[in-house]
Order: C-alpha cells, then structure tokens, then sequence
C-alpha cells in the first residue's frame, strides 16, 4: 500500500491536486529526459518525430537501426522514397512518416543545415515543424523542450487519463484544453519532468483498464480511486448483508 504522502488530507481545488501531484511524483520517480544523455541533435529530432503513437519497445528495438541506415539529414535527402517506407515499417505509419521526414529533411536544408534550424527563434522552429504534414502541436513542442530548452508541459493520452481521473480537468476535455489547466499550474523548472512522470504513470499504474490504484502516488488525491473504493466498500457490505445478520 503506498503511503498518503505529502498530505493526507483529500484536496479538492484544481490548484492543490496540481501542487500535490507535482510534490508526490517528484518523490515516487525522477524521470530524466533521454535526450540529455543524447548529443546528436539529428537523432533527438528523427527520435521524438518517430517517437510519436510508437510504443517505448519498438521505439528501443527499431531506432539504433534505423539511424544505422540513415544516420544524418543528408542520408534521408539522399534515400528514395521507398528505402525509407522499408526502413519506417516497423514504426506503423510508414507512408506518412517516410513523407514527413523527407520533407522536414528538405525545409532544414533549405534553411542552410541543422546548425541554422538550431539557430532560429524557438517561435520560428515551431513554425516549420507545424508546417511540414504529419507533425502535430505536440510534438513539435516536445522538439522544442529537447532542442531549444523551452519549459513547455505537453499531454498525451495517458496523460489526459491521469487528469481526468483525478478530477483536474472536466470529464470532456482534449490534450489541449487539459495542457491549458494543467501548464499553468506546473513550475517551469518542473514541467518536462512531470510530463515524463506522468507518462510512466498512465504506463506502469494509471493505465486504461485494471488501473493499479493501491500502488499509485496520486491515490489521496484522486476522484477515480475515491469512487473506486467506495464502490468496493458498498459491494462488501451488500455482500456480508446477504450472508446472515451482522
């Protein structure tokens, strides 16, 4: 059972479940960015572009060979269209993807190389990311916390999961109406690794079905868990009435 830290009392503001989650996740897993141990801005860029609605295992076996094939931008303007349809196979989307690179690899060129799209104002990176087809708002923000060091807090699905259950953002939000309440709300210093905590959260406890509530640091704080265990309580109840007098 995981203890009720850092607060027993059951918060009920958006305001205090945020300040909450951001104490108790820092306390139940320290999520370093992968890409800080990386220093190849090629391959932290192809990584997060490729990264996307791919899961961490195929990402883990398939990337170290695809950057074997194509191990710069001048190697994706130098392939044909069908060499990186094969190579992007694994990674589901292949058509889409092997389009979105090549033209993302063609957009840098033209800028003078990588050198001057690392160059540029993060508004203006974030410009010809969103321009090129197949790169979505989140992504290309993910880019711009790996590359250009903005303190941007980006939500996933499982993300969304997380604050929907714990009454943070209503019922029928979007990822971009729950990064509107949430961002906010977050410590710039703090925003990458709480959305990296977050993720490993909804994969390893908070996840779609059978979530694992008795293991989950958010637990006090969560309205999902709350009504869970009430309903256990009732059934329990129900259960022993049926059986004889109490």
């Amino acid at each position: 059972m995981v203890e009720e830290k850092p607060s027993k009392k059951r918060a009920s503001s958006t305001e205090e479940k945020m300040r909450f989650l951001v104490e108790a996740l820092s306390k139940w897993r320290v999520v370093e960015p992968w890409w800080q141990s990386e220093r190849d801005p090629y391959r932290v860029l192809v990584g997060l572009l490729l990264g996307n609605r791919t899961s961490y295992a195929l990402r883990q076996r398939y990337l170290p060979k695809f950057f074997e094939k194509f191990p710069s931008l001048d190697s994706l303007l130098e392939a044909s269209e069908e060499e990186l349809v094969e190579a992007l196979r694994p990674f589901g989307l292949y058509k889409l993807r092997a389009r979105m690179l090549r033209e993302l690899a063609e957009k840098i060129a033209a800028l003078g190389g990588l050198g001057a799209f690392l160059s540029l104002e993060p508004s203006k990176a974030r410009e010809l990311l969103l321009s090129v087809p197949g790169v979505g708002e989140k992504t290309a923000d993910i880019v711009l916390a790996a590359l250009f060091g903005k303190e941007v807090f980006v939500v996933d699905t499982h993300i969304l999961r997380i604050a929907k259950r714990l009454g943070i953002v209503p019922s029928g939000s979007d990822l971009y109406e729950a990064r509107r309440i949430m961002e906010p709300l977050i410590p710039r210093d703090k925003r990458i690794r709480v959305h990296l905590a977050l993720i490993q959260l909804g994969r390893e406890i908070c996840r779609p079905r059978r979530p694992r509530c008795s293991e989950c640091p958010l637990r006090p704080v969560c309205e999902y868990a709350a009504k869970k265990q009430l309903g256990a309580s009732l059934s329990s109840l129900v259960a022993r009435r049926a059986s004889g007098p109490l």
